[in-house]
Parts: structure tokens; sequence; C-alpha cells
């Protein structure tokens, strides 16, 4: 008896193994099951693979359940679709579009032209700015060099021109006097002082055998026009009382130098309007005069305009 069961049991083992070996299989979840998010967990960067293309193209607005939260990604979210660039316009420079078309950048402050309005009005420049302590400090220095003047009513002209505390000169030394109505501001005439003491009284003596100093004949000062008298262009630094224009040197007996070309004259005189033309550039900004052009070939324009960098005029 033991023996037949013992032979059943033998007979029947390799049945029950393979049964447990092929028992119902597991189920797979599907792919969009794999794809789908958990509760808490965040849903993947990849849309599931078996979403169809309405749903791609679904707008971002308008999102599907959870389960199909990866299918509201758009394809235009996920990769911008650049704008066509217009017909004509050229790669990296702005503007090159036609106005009116997408790109078109704004025409630039240069682009646009004024409207013309009969005879254009001067241009904004540069000009010197008033300061009173400054202008006090520079009379007080002026008196020290027994410069003779008297404080004039503010000068006011059209457009910029003007000056709010102008000069009236009459000498720059006890003995260097100047003739011609002069009103400048001090700084110029302090530069105008200086010059003839350091350089025009030595020089005369040096070149000419001067012994008295000379005296100074300006012909103009203040004068509210523009550079050498054109119809357009900037202000002349005479409009700002800035400048002044010397038109020659008197000496003693009534002898006079005049400012001309000197090429034909003698030697003494070539020396000394070279020598108070040259020297008139360390106390001016600007020194014009003859052989510069046709308008300065009677004259030397000394003026001190302002100049970005400190950039000095010296012709």
């Amino acid at each position: 008896m033991k023996g037949s069961v013992l032979l059943a049991v033998l007979v029947l083992l390799p049945e029950i193994g393979l049964a447990q070996q092929t028992g119902p299989v597991p189920r797979v979840k599907p792919v969009q099951e794999r794809f789908s998010p958990g509760p808490g967990e965040p849903a993947s960067d990849n849309p599931p693979l078996s979403a169809s293309p309405d749903k791609l193209s679904a707008s971002p607005d308008k999102l599907p359940a959870d389960g199909d939260t990866m299918a509201a990604v758009t394809a235009e979210t996920r990769y911008p679709i650049p704008v066509p660039r217009p017909k004509g316009a050229v790669p990296g420079v702005a503007g090159s579009s036609k106005p009116g078309e997408a790109g078109a950048s704004r025409p630039t402050e240069k682009s646009v032209k004024p409207a013309i309005t009969g005879q254009s009005a001067p241009p904004q420049q540069a000009k010197p700015v008033f300061v009173l302590a400054a202008a006090k400090q520079c009379e007080a220095q002026l008196r020290k060099l027994n410069a003779r003047f008297t404080v004039a009513k503010a000068i006011k002209g059209s457009g910029q021109c003007g000056w709010p505390r102008p000069l009236k000169l009459t000498a720059l030394s006890r003995q260097v006097k100047v003739s011609g109505d002069i009103r400048v501001r001090c700084e110029v005439a302090l530069a105008l002082a200086r010059w003839s003491k350091e350089v025009v009284v030595p020089s005369a003596k040096l070149h000419l055998g001067v012994k008295k100093p000379p005296s100074v004949q300006i012909s103009t000062s203040y004068q509210c026009r523009r550079r050498n008298n054109r119809k357009t262009g900037k202000i002349s630094e005479h409009g700002f009382a800035n400048a002044v224009d010397v038109m020659g040197f008197g000496f003693p007996g009534g002898k006079t130098q005049k400012v001309a070309d000197r090429s034909g004259s003698s030697k003494n005189q070539r020396a000394f309007q070279a020598a108070v033309r040259g020297g008139a550039c360390a106390y001016f900004t600007t020194v014009l005069g003859p052989t510069t052009n046709a308008s300065h070939a009677d004259h030397f324009h000394f003026d001190l305009a302002v100049r970005r960098g400190g950039y000095r005029l010296c012709q």
C-alpha cells in the first residue's frame, strides 16, 4: 500500500511543477499607464506614446484629465517656431525690413528729417557758464593787474547771445590802453591783460626796440552774429562776449603796426607779429589771423571757446 502511494506521488510531481510555471501571466501596464503620473507623482517630460495628434495640438489652456496631463504639452510650447523673416531683410541688421512689415524697427533720431520752416535757427552749442562768485574772483585778479574797467549792464541778445555781467574795458594796465568800445566777460579781459603784460610788452621791446608799452587796438568785442558773418551755422564767440578782434598796436610818436600778412615786411616786424600771435595761444583757446583764412586777413581773433577735452585751436 505504501509503495503504491509513493509511486502515485512521484508520477504527479512533474505535473504540479508545470502547473506552477504555467500559471496566469502577470498583467503588464499599457504604455500610456506607465507614463501616467500616480497620486503625488510629478508628470514626466515625455508625452505618452499612445497620445493622438489631436491631443498634442490641444491648447495649454484646455488641459485634459489628470490621466492625460502630458498630452496637454503642445509641440509649440516645447519647440517654439520662429517668426519668418520679412522678405528683403538682412540678417543681423536692424531696420532692414520695409516700413510696416514685421520686424521693421522704428526710425532713429538721425533718420528723421526736421521740417524746413524758412531760415533755420542756430543750433544749440556749448557756451561759457556764468557763476557770480567766479566772476567776482576774476575781477579781483584783474584789479591786481591795474586794469581799468567797469561792470556794465547785462547784455540780452537774441537766441543764445548775451552775457549777464560784461565788463567795459578801457586799459589792460596803468600803461597799456585799449581802444574801442570793449564789452567782454571778465575771463577774456583777464587773458588780454596777462597776454599784454607777459607777451606784447616784452616782445615790442625785444624786436622793435620800443621802451614804452604799446596800446592794443581792438575793433570787435561783443557782437551777436554767426561765425564769419555767415547766414547759417553756429553763433560766433563774439555773441557770448567771449572774443575780441585785435587790429593792431600803437606806439609812442603815433606809429602803429597793423595786423596783416607780414611776408614782405622787415625782419623785426615779422618777428614781433609772430611773437604776439604765438604767445596768445597760451592764454586763449582760439587764435586766428592772417594766413588762417580770408576772414582773418587783417586782424587777430582771440576767444575762450569751450571745447571737449580742453581742445585749443591755434592757427
